[in-house]
């Protein structure tokens, strides 16, 4: 093997090519890595390891014990009409058939102590069959090897479903390792009182919580041994007494960077005041807030107690069953934003409140909201709001040269804008943002995409953004935008957006449902010949540029 290889911090280089976001693991490169760890012993550690981090069951796992250790059931599908591309797969139940020994853990243990993330969601799909682990069979692998946990190394777990691989003991598998615990079964679930509390026993460096938007059972005090937290997702409790005991809880956690909390129906600063919390050190390390309340008014009179200014990211929606506010609320909130926060920290702010406010004016433009252009370092913008947001081609250049940086703005209430003037159009707000936001990836806006009668209106004759493109831009959101000639605004989004994958649109929209789907099928298809037509400009300049320089 070539010296260069033999350097870890090379050879681990090269492995990452090959290796997945931890949110996609299903996209691996599976064979490619198996293929490295069978070429020699200096490649098979780091590829092996690579391989095994990252899974979204215990199947394979399971499938290393020895071959008469363990067996597949496959029950077809009894219905007769089941074919073609959406037919129901077949089930295989793995079980566990026979008693384990010592020998029979070798390579079980060989690639366990190599998994450090276990997503216990998707089931495991092999030429054709779903396989699952039988309900008892994580109880009958850890019975056989106990007292040794079955997954040593293991340092995130997440839980999607109450239905999978188990959940009912699902604490065999956390351990002292254990970092992350993500858990978004349903709350009524028996099973999860007994997790938390073994969590807390067990796992007393645990640095991340999530619960998602499940309500988790609290009892009070039942959090306060874990003083380590870096990242809490949880709803509050809908008692007074037991949602004051976790503020307190939260407020006294000395490393929390990440706070999430759901179903917000009190205002958190009086409730901090009555609990006797030091608001002044509260929160100190704070740099990424989200609330899901009820209301506006209690995101805006809530937001002062977590040190606003020290914010880098800040996001609040609205929580189920969210009552309607009065159309000065968002103002105030908006403003709440430009008093607290700090310009130069906040570069990701969200606000989605869908619901309808009392009535008492008309849809909101950019001057409502021209005070947040201050923020410079914005990269992620969402403004969806009760009622619907009316913007010019001129308002969108604003907000594109105010924030460069952009990755992802969300402008809007979808259904509302659809009788909404005025639009953007598609040309001139796309040129705008290739021009000023080149980094965009992700843009929702409804535009006016009725294409007037005349010499361009079915093959546009200019390149509309000057030769800028939007190359890193893979999802559009057009919302309910009226349209006319998809084959026009197809020529129009492949000449900006190259890398465009993904055109989705309101699903109520009525006729524009048809064309807007059009316009992605047409997208897909002229992909390529765009590529060619860029390809064939590029060498046209570099010839016509050797020929300048030769003279």
């Amino acid at each position: 093997m070539h010296r260069c290889l033999q350097t870890t911090d090379t050879l681990l280089l090269i492995l990452q090519y090959f290796r997945c976001p931890d949110t996609l693991p299903l996209l691996q490169n599976i064979s490619a890595l198996a293929a490295l760890a069978r070429t020699c012993h200096t490649l098979s550690g780091p590829a092996l390891d690579l391989l095994w981090e990252n899974q979204w069951t215990l199947v394979n796992l399971v499938q290393c014990l020895p071959a008469d250790a363990w067996n597949v059931d496959v029950e077809e599908p009894m219905d007769a009409d089941n074919n073609g591309p959406t037919q129901n797969q077949a089930v295989g139940t793995v079980s566990v058939i026979r008693p384990l020994f010592g020998t029979d853990w070798e390579r079980f243990d060989f690639y366990a102590a190599r998994i450090k993330l276990l997503r216990l969601s998707v089931p495991y799909v092999k030429v054709g069959v779903k396989l699952v682990l039988q309900p008892t069979t994580l109880a009958t692998l850890s019975a056989f090897h106990l007292p040794a946990p079955l997954l040593p190394h293991v340092q995130t777990l997440h839980l999607y479903s109450s239905e999978s691989e188990s959940a009912g003991i699902a604490h065999v598998l956390t351990g002292p390792s254990l970092r992350g615990l993500a858990v978004t079964w349903p709350a009524d679930n028996p099973s999860t009182p007994a997790l938390i509390s073994h969590v807390i026993r067990v796992s007393p460096h645990l640095t991340s919580l999530s619960f998602g938007q499940t309500v988790a059972p609290y009892e009070p005090g039942s959090f306060n041994a874990l003083r380590n937290l870096q990242h809490v997702e949880i709803s509050m409790p809908e008692q007074r007494e037991h949602a004051s005991d976790m503020l307190t809880w939260l407020a006294g956690l000395p490393h929390l960077q990440t706070l999430l909390l759901y179903r917000v129906s009190f205002c958190l600063c009086k409730l901090a005041e009555s609990s006797n919390i030091n608001t002044v050190q509260a929160f100190a390390e704070l740099h990424s807030l989200g609330l899901t309340t009820d209301s506006i008014p209690t995101a805006n009179t809530s937001l002062p107690l977590f040190a606003p200014h020290r914010l880098s990211a800040l996001s609040v929606s609205e929580a189920p069953k969210a009552q309607a506010s009065p159309l000065r609320s968002v103002d105030d909130f908006l403003q709440s934003v430009l008093t607290l926060c700090d310009p130069n920290r906040l570069d990701q702010l969200a606000f989605n409140f869908r619901t309808h406010t009392i009535p008492d004016s008309g849809p909101l433009r950019l001057s409502d909201f021209r005070g947040l252009l201050v923020f410079r370092k914005m990269q992620n913008f969402t403004f969806v709001t009760p009622i619907p947001l009316a913007l010019t081609n001129e308002d969108v250049a604003e907000i594109a040269m105010a924030w460069p940086s952009l990755l992802v703005l969300r402008l809007g209430n979808r259904p509302a804008e659809a009788i909404v003037e005025p639009k953007p159009t598609p040309a001139v707000t796309l040129a705008i943002l290739a021009i000023h936001c080149p980094r965009l990836r992700e843009l929702e806006l409804t535009f006016n995409a009725m294409i007037s009668p005349g010499p361009n209106s079915i093959v546009p004759l200019a390149h509309p953004s000057s030769g800028h493109l939007l190359i890193n831009l893979i999802h559009l959101d057009v919302g309910a935008s009226p349209i006319n000639s998809p084959l026009t605004i197809a020529l129009l989004i492949t000449d900006i957006c190259p890398n465009l994958a993904i055109i989705t649109h309101y699903p109520h929209a009525g006729p524009a449902i048809c064309l807007w789907s059009e316009v992605s099928r047409m997208t897909a298809i002229l992909k390529p010949a765009r590529m060619q037509e860029r390809f064939r400009m590029h060498m046209a300049n570099l010839r016509r540029r050797a020929e300048i320089e030769s003279k």
